[in-house]
Protein backbone atom coordinates (compact mmCIF):
# COMPACT_ATOMS: atom_id res chain seq x y z
CA UNK A 1 0.00 0.00 0.00
CA UNK A 2 1.23 3.44 -0.81
CA UNK A 3 0.97 6.18 1.72
CA UNK A 4 -0.96 8.63 -0.40
CA UNK A 5 -3.06 8.64 -3.61
CA UNK A 6 -1.78 9.78 -6.99
CA UNK A 7 -4.93 11.86 -7.55
CA UNK A 8 -7.75 13.27 -5.47
CA UNK A 9 -10.06 10.66 -4.04
CA UNK A 10 -13.56 10.57 -2.75
CA UNK A 11 -13.96 10.65 1.01
CA UNK A 12 -13.29 7.25 2.47
CA UNK A 13 -13.93 5.79 5.84
CA UNK A 14 -10.88 5.05 7.95
CA UNK A 15 -9.36 1.70 7.15
CA UNK A 16 -11.06 -1.42 8.35
CA UNK A 17 -9.61 -4.86 8.09
CA UNK A 18 -10.96 -8.37 8.04
CA UNK A 19 -8.74 -10.94 9.62
CA UNK A 20 -9.26 -14.55 10.49
CA UNK A 21 -8.34 -15.14 14.10
CA UNK A 22 -7.80 -18.78 14.80
CA UNK A 23 -8.33 -20.27 18.24
CA UNK A 24 -4.89 -21.36 19.37
CA UNK A 25 -6.26 -23.00 22.51
CA UNK A 26 -8.09 -25.82 20.74
CA UNK A 27 -6.78 -29.35 20.89
CA UNK A 28 -7.33 -32.62 19.06
CA UNK A 29 -8.39 -35.76 20.92
CA UNK A 30 -5.77 -38.47 20.97
CA UNK A 31 -6.84 -41.60 19.04
CA UNK A 32 -6.21 -44.92 20.73
CA UNK A 33 -6.14 -48.37 19.14
CA UNK A 34 -6.37 -50.01 22.57
CA UNK A 35 -9.62 -48.32 23.59
CA UNK A 36 -10.92 -51.55 25.11
CA UNK A 37 -9.50 -53.70 27.88
CA UNK A 38 -7.35 -50.99 29.58
CA UNK A 39 -6.08 -52.18 32.94
CA UNK A 40 -6.17 -50.25 36.23
CA UNK A 41 -2.41 -49.60 36.13
CA UNK A 42 -2.72 -48.00 32.68
CA UNK A 43 -5.53 -45.74 33.89
CA UNK A 44 -3.47 -44.70 36.92
CA UNK A 45 -0.42 -43.93 34.77
CA UNK A 46 -2.47 -41.84 32.34
CA UNK A 47 -4.09 -39.86 35.15
CA UNK A 48 -0.64 -39.08 36.59
CA UNK A 49 0.60 -37.90 33.17
CA UNK A 50 -2.42 -35.65 32.74
CA UNK A 51 -1.86 -34.17 36.21
CA UNK A 52 1.74 -33.31 35.35
CA UNK A 53 0.70 -31.76 32.01
CA UNK A 54 -2.01 -29.62 33.65
CA UNK A 55 0.58 -28.10 36.01
CA UNK A 56 2.67 -26.86 33.09
CA UNK A 57 1.00 -23.65 31.89
CA UNK A 58 1.90 -23.28 28.20
CA UNK A 59 2.90 -19.95 26.73
CA UNK A 60 -0.15 -18.26 25.24
CA UNK A 61 -0.33 -18.67 21.47
CA UNK A 62 -0.87 -15.37 19.66
CA UNK A 63 -2.35 -14.79 16.24
CA UNK A 64 -1.67 -11.53 14.41
CA UNK A 65 -4.69 -9.28 13.98
CA UNK A 66 -5.41 -5.68 12.95
CA UNK A 67 -6.34 -3.04 15.48
CA UNK A 68 -9.92 -2.98 16.68
CA UNK A 69 -11.96 0.14 15.94
CA UNK A 70 -11.38 1.43 19.47
CA UNK A 71 -7.65 0.68 19.35
CA UNK A 72 -7.39 2.43 15.99
CA UNK A 73 -9.20 5.50 17.31
CA UNK A 74 -6.79 5.63 20.25
CA UNK A 75 -3.76 5.28 17.97
CA UNK A 76 -4.97 8.08 15.69
CA UNK A 77 -5.67 10.31 18.67
CA UNK A 78 -2.16 9.74 20.05
CA UNK A 79 -0.73 10.57 16.61
CA UNK A 80 -2.62 13.90 16.78
CA UNK A 81 -4.80 13.04 13.80
CA UNK A 82 -7.98 14.57 15.20
CA UNK A 83 -6.42 17.80 16.50
CA UNK A 84 -4.20 18.58 13.50
CA UNK A 85 -5.90 21.16 11.26
CA UNK A 86 -6.50 20.93 7.53
CA UNK A 87 -4.23 23.14 5.43
CA UNK A 88 -4.52 24.99 2.13
CA UNK A 89 -0.79 24.40 1.58
CA UNK A 90 0.10 21.32 3.61
CA UNK A 91 3.64 20.47 4.69
CA UNK A 92 5.34 17.13 5.22
CA UNK A 93 8.54 16.85 7.24
CA UNK A 94 10.34 13.59 6.58
CA UNK A 95 12.78 12.82 9.39
CA UNK A 96 15.24 10.29 7.98
CA UNK A 97 17.85 8.20 9.72
CA UNK A 98 18.63 4.75 11.09
CA UNK A 99 16.69 3.18 13.91
CA UNK A 100 17.39 4.65 17.38
CA UNK A 101 19.36 7.62 16.03
CA UNK A 102 17.07 10.17 17.72
CA UNK A 103 14.41 11.00 15.10
CA UNK A 104 11.53 11.21 17.56
CA UNK A 105 13.56 13.25 20.04
CA UNK A 106 14.32 16.03 17.56
CA UNK A 107 10.81 16.31 16.13
CA UNK A 108 9.17 18.92 18.37
CA UNK A 109 12.19 21.24 18.37
CA UNK A 110 12.88 20.97 14.63
CA UNK A 111 9.39 21.13 13.12
CA UNK A 112 8.81 24.89 13.70
CA UNK A 113 11.93 25.60 11.60
CA UNK A 114 9.98 24.11 8.69
CA UNK A 115 6.86 26.23 9.33
CA UNK A 116 4.96 23.53 11.21
CA UNK A 117 3.59 25.45 14.21
CA UNK A 118 3.57 24.32 17.80
CA UNK A 119 0.21 23.46 19.29
CA UNK A 120 0.92 22.83 23.00
CA UNK A 121 -2.52 21.57 24.00
CA UNK A 122 -1.22 18.28 25.40
CA UNK A 123 1.40 17.19 27.91
CA UNK A 124 2.48 14.55 25.40
CA UNK A 125 5.36 16.07 23.41
CA UNK A 126 4.36 14.00 20.40
CA UNK A 127 1.08 15.94 20.18
CA UNK A 128 2.49 19.46 20.53
CA UNK A 129 2.62 20.22 16.80
CA UNK A 130 -0.12 21.04 14.31
CA UNK A 131 0.61 17.87 12.38
CA UNK A 132 -0.13 14.15 12.27
CA UNK A 133 2.86 12.00 13.19
CA UNK A 134 3.02 8.91 10.99
CA UNK A 135 4.76 6.51 13.34
CA UNK A 136 4.11 2.83 14.02
CA UNK A 137 4.82 3.45 17.70
CA UNK A 138 1.29 4.79 18.12
CA UNK A 139 -0.19 1.65 16.56
CA UNK A 140 1.86 -0.64 18.80
CA UNK A 141 1.06 1.32 21.96
CA UNK A 142 -2.68 1.03 21.27
CA UNK A 143 -2.66 -2.61 20.14
CA UNK A 144 -3.87 -4.87 22.95
CA UNK A 145 -2.25 -7.92 21.40
CA UNK A 146 1.14 -6.18 21.18
CA UNK A 147 0.97 -5.06 24.81
CA UNK A 148 0.07 -8.55 25.97
CA UNK A 149 2.66 -10.28 23.80
CA UNK A 150 5.66 -8.18 24.88
CA UNK A 151 4.97 -9.07 28.52
CA UNK A 152 5.72 -12.75 27.83
CA UNK A 153 9.03 -14.62 27.59
CA UNK A 154 8.43 -14.73 23.84
CA UNK A 155 8.43 -10.92 23.55
CA UNK A 156 11.04 -10.93 20.78
CA UNK A 157 8.55 -12.59 18.43
CA UNK A 158 5.98 -9.80 18.73
CA UNK A 159 7.68 -7.21 16.52
CA UNK A 160 8.32 -9.38 13.44
CA UNK A 161 4.93 -11.07 13.78
CA UNK A 162 2.99 -7.79 13.89
CA UNK A 163 5.22 -5.62 11.69
CA UNK A 164 3.12 -6.02 8.52
CA UNK A 165 -0.10 -5.27 10.41
CA UNK A 166 1.39 -2.18 12.07
CA UNK A 167 2.71 -0.86 8.74
CA UNK A 168 -0.67 -1.37 7.09
CA UNK A 169 -2.42 0.50 9.89
CA UNK A 170 0.16 3.30 9.68
CA UNK A 171 -0.26 3.61 5.91
CA UNK A 172 -4.03 3.80 6.33
CA UNK A 173 -3.75 6.74 8.72
CA UNK A 174 -1.29 8.46 6.38
CA UNK A 175 -3.64 8.02 3.43
CA UNK A 176 -6.50 9.65 5.31
CA UNK A 177 -4.30 12.50 6.63
CA UNK A 178 -3.14 13.30 3.08
CA UNK A 179 -6.72 13.21 1.82
CA UNK A 180 -7.63 15.79 4.47
CA UNK A 181 -4.50 17.88 3.71
CA UNK A 182 -3.10 17.85 7.24
CA UNK A 183 0.54 18.63 7.99
CA UNK A 184 2.62 15.47 8.43
CA UNK A 185 5.63 14.43 10.50
CA UNK A 186 7.13 11.24 9.03
CA UNK A 187 9.97 9.51 10.91
CA UNK A 188 11.42 7.06 8.37
CA UNK A 189 14.24 4.56 8.20
CA UNK A 190 13.47 4.22 4.46
CA UNK A 191 14.56 0.59 4.38
CA UNK A 192 12.31 0.14 1.34
CA UNK A 193 13.70 3.02 -0.69
CA UNK A 194 11.52 2.62 -3.83
CA UNK A 195 8.38 2.67 -1.67
CA UNK A 196 9.58 5.74 0.25
CA UNK A 197 10.42 7.59 -2.98
CA UNK A 198 7.03 6.72 -4.47
CA UNK A 199 5.23 7.97 -1.35
CA UNK A 200 7.21 11.22 -1.34
CA UNK A 201 6.47 11.83 -5.02
CA UNK A 202 2.77 11.14 -4.47
CA UNK A 203 2.66 13.66 -1.62
CA UNK A 204 4.18 16.34 -3.83
CA UNK A 205 1.64 15.54 -6.55
CA UNK A 206 -1.08 15.96 -3.91
CA UNK A 207 0.10 19.52 -3.21
CA UNK A 208 2.52 18.96 -0.33
CA UNK A 209 5.79 20.76 0.22
CA UNK A 210 8.15 18.03 1.40
CA UNK A 211 11.06 18.94 3.67
CA UNK A 212 13.77 16.46 4.69
CA UNK A 213 15.65 16.40 7.99
CA UNK A 214 18.31 13.68 8.09
CA UNK A 215 19.55 12.64 11.54
CA UNK A 216 22.80 10.65 11.62
CA UNK A 217 25.22 9.19 14.17
CA UNK A 218 27.76 6.34 14.29
CA UNK A 219 26.45 2.78 14.43
CA UNK A 220 27.81 2.16 17.94
CA UNK A 221 25.72 5.00 19.40
CA UNK A 222 22.57 3.81 17.64
CA UNK A 223 23.21 0.26 18.84
CA UNK A 224 23.52 1.37 22.44
CA UNK A 225 20.22 3.25 22.33
CA UNK A 226 18.54 0.56 20.24
CA UNK A 227 19.36 -2.27 22.65
CA UNK A 228 18.12 -0.21 25.57
CA UNK A 229 14.86 0.63 23.78
CA UNK A 230 14.41 -3.00 22.78
CA UNK A 231 14.38 -4.01 26.44
CA UNK A 232 12.02 -1.18 27.37
CA UNK A 233 9.45 -1.41 24.56
CA UNK A 234 9.86 -4.77 22.83
CA UNK A 235 10.64 -3.21 19.44
CA UNK A 236 13.39 -5.28 17.84
CA UNK A 237 16.63 -3.52 16.99
CA UNK A 238 18.52 -4.70 13.90
CA UNK A 239 22.00 -3.16 13.52
CA UNK A 240 22.27 -4.77 10.08
CA UNK A 241 19.73 -2.21 8.81
CA UNK A 242 21.90 0.78 9.72
CA UNK A 243 23.77 1.23 6.43
CA UNK A 244 20.65 0.75 4.34
CA UNK A 245 19.00 3.69 6.10
CA UNK A 246 22.10 5.86 5.71
CA UNK A 247 22.35 5.06 1.99
CA UNK A 248 18.71 6.08 1.38
CA UNK A 249 19.14 9.70 2.50
CA UNK A 250 20.77 11.27 -0.62
CA UNK A 251 18.14 9.84 -2.99
CA UNK A 252 15.24 11.22 -0.94
CA UNK A 253 16.86 14.64 -0.57
CA UNK A 254 17.34 14.70 -4.34
CA UNK A 255 13.62 14.34 -5.13
CA UNK A 256 12.20 16.53 -2.32
CA UNK A 257 10.70 19.93 -3.16
CA UNK A 258 11.36 21.76 0.11
CA UNK A 259 14.31 22.42 2.39
CA UNK A 260 16.71 19.81 3.68
CA UNK A 261 19.16 19.62 6.55
CA UNK A 262 21.60 17.00 7.81
CA UNK A 263 22.29 16.96 11.55
CA UNK A 264 24.53 14.89 13.79
CA UNK A 265 22.78 13.52 16.88
CA UNK A 266 24.75 14.01 20.09
CA UNK A 267 23.88 12.45 23.42
CA UNK A 268 23.49 15.07 26.12
CA UNK A 269 26.11 14.51 28.80
CA UNK A 270 24.85 13.91 32.31
CA UNK A 271 21.23 13.51 31.22
CA UNK A 272 19.21 10.31 31.41
CA UNK A 273 17.43 11.36 28.24
CA UNK A 274 17.56 14.17 25.72
CA UNK A 275 19.85 14.92 22.82
CA UNK A 276 21.57 17.78 21.06
CA UNK A 277 22.01 18.14 17.33
CA UNK A 278 24.84 19.64 15.30
CA UNK A 279 23.93 21.08 11.89
CA UNK A 280 26.22 19.65 9.20
CA UNK A 281 24.62 20.90 5.99
CA UNK A 282 21.40 22.51 4.77
CA UNK A 283 19.87 23.73 1.54
CA UNK A 284 17.04 22.96 -0.86
CA UNK A 285 15.99 19.56 -2.14
CA UNK A 286 16.57 18.65 -5.76
CA UNK A 287 13.01 19.32 -6.93
CA UNK A 288 12.96 22.71 -5.17
CA UNK A 289 16.40 23.80 -6.36
CA UNK A 290 15.62 22.93 -9.98
CA UNK A 291 13.26 25.91 -10.08
CA UNK A 292 15.73 28.34 -8.48
CA UNK A 293 18.72 30.15 -9.90
CA UNK A 294 20.54 29.57 -6.59
CA UNK A 295 21.27 27.50 -4.69
CA UNK A 296 21.68 24.67 -7.14
CA UNK A 297 20.46 21.16 -6.51
CA UNK A 298 22.56 19.30 -3.95
CA UNK A 299 24.92 16.74 -5.45
CA UNK A 300 24.37 13.25 -3.98
CA UNK A 301 28.15 12.85 -3.70
CA UNK A 302 28.38 15.95 -1.50
CA UNK A 303 25.65 14.70 0.80
CA UNK A 304 27.19 11.24 0.96
CA UNK A 305 30.54 12.73 1.96
CA UNK A 306 29.01 14.77 4.79
CA UNK A 307 27.08 11.77 6.12
CA UNK A 308 30.01 9.35 5.81
CA UNK A 309 32.21 11.60 7.90
CA UNK A 310 29.51 11.98 10.57
CA UNK A 311 28.92 8.24 10.99
CA UNK A 312 32.58 7.24 11.15
CA UNK A 313 33.45 5.37 14.35
CA UNK A 314 35.28 7.57 16.85
CA UNK A 315 39.06 7.22 16.83
CA UNK A 316 38.96 6.14 20.47
CA UNK A 317 36.11 5.49 22.86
Amino acid sequence: MQCCPRRARKAERPMSFDAEIRDGAGGTAKNRDDSCGIGASSISTELEERSVESDQSPQPRFESRPLSDEERRQAWQNANFFDATEQAQPLALWILGPSSVGKSTITVDAAPMYSIPRCPTSDDRRRQLDAVTIDGEFMRDAHGLWKEWVQTDDWRSAYPALKAVINKEKDGMCLEAVRRRKNLIIPQTALKLPKAMSEMEDMMKSGYTVHVLAVVAPLAECQRRGRKREQQTGKRYQPSEFQKSIDAIPALVAISNGKYAIVRALEREGASHGMDFELLREGYGGAAASGLSAPTAPLPEMIEAVISKAVEPAACD
